[in-house]
């Protein structure tokens, strides 16, 4: 059977779940219902094309057009003049050039720092004046926001990713971890240029002036020195399964996927919002609490995230009681066991909190993993999740 690939088709689902989320001002509309309409029309011409159905469409396109395939164009939420104002008037010139700056300055006191060309405490002073820019920016953002009386989630993508990045790295430990991992990365770069921002994928590369340029997401920070590595020779060969296989490995760890959810939850404003287009977590919940908790567990904050998740399928927020769960999951693909699991995982996190071991944080500590194992077909989801996580990629 002819496998087809089409592109932009799971970005598209995205900008849609999040224009639907944030509201959609009135004189947007019709085109919002014109996009929605001609994305289904051409992903079933392609198919029709190549004699084969949206069913046999990659996971990750075939999700994508049955969510479009789910809106309900007559029942969209529409901004009224005031709501639809606030969100046009969200923009914000310069955060995002201001941010790449930021990188090369990153970047070249990393540089000296590997190679140790630098004076220390220059190197220091560098570091303190570049701290302090970043939470400047970031700061000026949320002073815009409340000023106009928006959130920051609904900033345009590429700036809110910015806003997220400079946020992330406004807390000094994030900081300095940042600027070591980049130090780690040029200690093994004999040319080109690293990065770490904030990025939809892994990793992207280009050649500029015959010098590579390789941006990394930030969810790599704190990655050893051997994933960095692995990272630059995926980027420069297409070559090396052994490369792509340590990639893969370190982001199926929690500690990748705690850190880029992390980064995705700065500025957002969460509502309960339970009703998915397959799923409802509030029966979720029920079901899980009553089998596994006694019915006994107070019920959290529930909502869906706003895009899909290759990684990290839900999070618990102790501050909030917020529960989220990954839009990825709300697929008819997905069985009911596996977003059980996913939902028992989170509530397990709600039920026995973190304890404090060798002044180290610890979520998942043997009697969590004890517990977490009673969940009835446990390792039937978690290789259904593993599978799903690397489809998403």
């Amino acid at each position: 059977m002819t496998r087809i690939r089409i592109k932009g088709l799971v970005s598209l689902m995205n900008n849609a779940r999040e224009q639907l989320a944030n509201g959609i001002p009135a004189s947007e509309v019709h085109a919002f219902k014109q996009m929605v309409l001609d994305a289904a029309a051409f992903v079933e011409e392609t198919c029709c094309q190549s004699s084969v159905s949206p069913d046999d469409l990659p996971a990750p396109s075939r999700r994508a057009y049955e969510y479009l395939k789910s809106i309900e164009l007559d029942n969209l939420p529409v901004l009224g003049s005031r709501e639809a104002k606030a969100v046009s008037s969200i923009r914000i010139s310069n955060i995002v050039a201001s941010c790449r700056i930021i990188q090369r300055e990153f970047a070249e006191l990393a540089r000296a720092d590997a190679a140790g060309s630098g004076d220390n405490e220059d190197l220091e002073m560098g570091l303190v004046a570049l701290h302090k820019r970043v939470v400047g920016l970031a700061s000026l953002v949320d002073d815009i926001c409340e000023n106009i009386g928006a959130n920051p989630d609904r900033l345009p993508d590429p700036t809110r990713r910015a806003y997220q990045w400079l946020k992330f790295l406004s807390e000094p430990g994030t900081f300095q971890e940042h600027f070591r991992t980049l130090t780690r990365a040029y200690r093994g770069l004999d040319d080109g240029r690293i990065e770490l921002y904030n990025i939809a994928g892994l990793y992207h590369s280009r050649i500029r002036k015959s010098i590579r340029h390789l941006v990394i997401s930030e969810g790599f920070v704190g990655a050893p020195l051997s994933v960095i590595e692995a990272l630059m020779y995926s980027a420069v060969s297409k070559q090396g399964r052994a490369h792509k296989v340590r990639i893969r490995q370190y982001t199926e760890t929690e500690e990748f996927r705690e850190t880029l959810l992390a980064i995705e939850m700065i500025g957002v404003q969460l509502q309960e919002k339970t009703r998915g287009a397959y799923y409802d977590l509030e029966d979720v919940f029920s079901r899980v609490n009553n089998r596994y908790f006694k019915g006994r567990m107070k019920k959290p904050i529930l909502t869906w995230n706003k895009t899909i998740t290759h990684g990290k399928f839900g999070h618990y927020v102790p501050a909030t009681g917020i529960l989220m769960i990954s839009i990825a999951l709300d697929s008819r693909d997905v069985p009911l066991y596996v977003i059980d699991h996913v939902m028992h995982h989170e509530l397990l996190h709600r039920k026995l909190g973190v304890k404090v071991v060798n002044n180290r944080r610890i979520a998942h500590t043997p009697e969590f993993r004890v517990e977490e194992r009673s969940f009835e077909r446990y390792q039937e989801a978690q290789a259904f999740l593993t599978k799903m996580s690397r489809e998403l990629q």
